[in-house]
């Protein structure tokens, strides 16, 4: 039980004892002779006290819990039952806002209240109405995110193959080179349509690849500091993993592979040049912790929960200039949070920014199966 069914309860507890209370008084006032009466009454309880006292007896505790018991009783059951049927709905309510805000957008509150005709049960029904409203616009903008990226890499694809086709017919070098611009922008709205295509595919629960198996997580983020090294050294900088351990988790390969390769190449990005991108490997007692590091600018503490959300940037024109779309690391939120997970980020000392992956542990005795994330 929560607080509200507690407040309500003592709320209850007490305005019954006060109507009791004003009602007998009430009743003295207005009927004279009800309070003579109980006068006379008293007096004689008092003298029957008195008597009881001289000769040495006290009313005991049981006579006295038995005069006074039945309506404390009654006053308890009562202020219960009023506090439960107040208190009950509003738990439930509560608990579905949070069901909703998770994510389980098909929840609606009415049905688990129950047809109440008064303000609580009017309450669950525009409840239901914006949860509605809300799943509709939710589920109208990933279809719609699905679709335009679908759309467009039908005609992208086949502009990169006209390109290539024209490429090898002309042989001036200025020719060359601006189709060989054009193909670059290609890729990179290719590799845009991708990630857009990716990012419905895990906000839809929609994707192909969906089957979580056991997987060795370090030989994962081995290859991934390998590859992601490897095209570094072009630009000057270098990835290097400095601490792992070895452990294993379950999860769908591709799509943590994808993660930590946005990470690593958000970092990579970002860092000085001629500087060096960490990576570390950790485990404790049932989680796995990634670290990617990085020795850029840094993000502002205030916007760090931001940098998770699609198509946020800090700074726009810097980002265009590094190459960032805004989609990788929203990715990497719901790919992680796909497998039970959580990613953040920090400022670290001495500067740069640091990311932080945690994902849960596959315990030794359970290796051979493959439940569900």
């Amino acid at each position: 039980m929560g607080r509200l069914f507690f407040r309500i309860f003592f709320s209850v507890l007490l305005a019954v004892f006060i109507a009791a209370l004003v009602g007998a008084l009430v009743l003295l006032l207005l009927y004279p002779e009800m309070a003579q009466k109980f006068t006379e009454l008293m007096r004689d309880e008092s003298a029957s006290m008195a008597t009881d006292s001289r000769l040495g007896s006290r009313p005991s505790l049981g006579y006295t819990l038995l005069r006074v018991g039945p309506t404390i009783v009654s006053l308890t059951v009562v202020s219960y039952i009023l506090a439960r049927r107040l208190a009950k709905p509003m738990e439930t309510l509560r608990a579905g806002i949070r069901r909703f805000a998770t994510g389980d957008l098909e929840y609606r509150a009415a049905p688990e209240i129950g047809r109440r005709k008064d303000e609580i049960g009017e309450l669950a029904q525009e409840f239901d109405r914006m949860a509605a409203r809300i799943e509709g616009l939710v589920t109208t903008q990933r279809r719609l995110l699905r679709d335009i990226s679908h759309e467009l890499r039908s005609p992208l694809a086949r502009q990169r193959v006209a390109i290539e086709l024209l490429s090898d017919r002309l042989d001036d070098d200025k020719a060359s080179e601006t189709l060989a611009r054009i193909e670059r922008e290609a890729g990179r709205l290719d590799a845009l349509i991708d990630e857009l295509l990716t990012l419905a595919r895990l906000e839809s629960g929609d994707h192909p690849d969906l089957n979580p198996a056991p997987l060795d997580l370090c030989k994962i983020v081995n290859e991934v500091v390998d590859d992601a090294n490897f095209e570094a050294q072009r630009a000057g900088k270098s990835v290097r993993l400095t601490e792992f351990e070895n452990c294993r988790t379950v999860g769908v390969a591709k799509l943590l592979q994808h993660a930590l390769e946005n990470v690593v190449r958000n970092a990579i990005r970002h860092t000085a040049d001629g500087s060096e991108v960490t990576v570390k490997l950790g485990t404790n007692l049932d989680t796995i912790h990634v670290r990617v590091r990085d020795h850029g600018p840094g993000v502002p503490a205030d916007k760090l929960d931001d940098i998770f959300k699609p198509f946020f940037r800090i700074d726009t024109a810097r980002e265009r200039s590094v190459g960032g779309a805004g989609i990788g690391l929203a990715i990497v939120e719901r790919a992680i949070g796909y497998h039970r997970g959580r990613v953040w980020a920090e400022n670290a000392e001495g500067g740069g920014l640091e990311v932080f992956v945690e994902l849960p542990k596959l315990a030794v005795s359970s290796q051979d199966e493959a439940p569900s994330p």
